[in-house]
């Protein structure tokens, strides 16, 4: 079935089953959804989406790929879901071997094969459920594969309950020649002695010494997350002497 959805464009549904369904943060879930050989395909950069709706008459939904591209492509995406009250509270009440509606994954994706080959520092600013294709840009091997000297990832979320995949970060350290995750809490609870505040806050943290950027004009930022917090960024960074075409999105 081929329906205009979500910027106008076309959309091919197809029928999925979720193969998995399970909240790792508080309001957070990752599903699982298996898909067909050609949708797998589809998903070639970190950071690319899919629509999903419960029933034909539901809104769809645009949800961020949490699972990096593979080669072979595996036929099961992962999704980290933002519980509300619409399409997306409804995919997190689904149980196992209900059956949604997906599209074919879409999107640009963050385009970081196309940063010059002088960008050597990168920071990666994200919030929420925005780690979700940060974790598919990280476990992709796309910033393995680039001579980085520094990559500084800043994840905010509300508090210790909130922040999904916490558990993967010294992976993601060690699989990533200079990566160093930083934890950011806006609410932390307990004896929380990270960092505090916003991630626009944070990554001015005078004890990190890390902004503003020493080589800005070798410095590139990827964005995931809240307008409020990208437009933030974006300005201090460009403020800062990073060229706005090296401030990535994927969208």
């Amino acid at each position: 079935l081929v329906v205009a959805a979500g910027w106008g464009a076309e959309v091919e549904w197809t029928p999925c089953a979720i193969t998995a369904n399970e909240e790792v943060a508080a309001g957070l879930h990752a599903l699982e959804v298996e898909v067909s050989e050609g949708m797998a395909a589809a998903y070639s950069k970190a950071g690319q989406f899919v629509q999903v709706r419960t029933s034909a008459e539901g809104k769809p939904a645009f949800i961020a790929i949490a699972s990096p591209p593979s080669a072979p492509p595996t036929p099961r995406l992962e999704l980290l879901v933002k519980r509300n009250d619409g399409t997306a509270g409804e995919l997190c009440d689904a149980a196992v071997g209900a059956s949604v509606e997906v599209s074919a994954p879409m999107g640009k994706g963050f385009p970081v094969g196309a940063l010059a080959e002088g960008v050597d520092t990168l920071y990666i600013m994200c919030t929420g459920s925005g780690i979700s294709p940060v974790r598919a840009l990280v476990e992709s091997g796309a910033l393995a594969a680039r001579p980085f000297k520094e990559v500084h990832l800043f994840h905010g979320a509300l508090d210790g309950g909130a922040g999904a995949y916490a558990d993967k970060h010294e992976a993601w350290e060690a699989a990533v020649p200079g990566l160093v995750v930083h934890q950011v809490y806006s609410q932390p609870s307990g004896d929380w002695g990270g960092l505090t505040g916003y991630v626009q806050e944070a990554v001015r943290d005078e004890s990190l010494g890390l902004f503003p950027p020493a080589r800005p004009a070798s410095t590139a930022v990827v964005l995931c997350g809240q307008k409020e917090m990208a437009a933030d960024v974006t300005a201090m960074f460009t403020e800062a002497g990073v060229e706005a075409s090296r401030i990535l999105t994927n969208f």
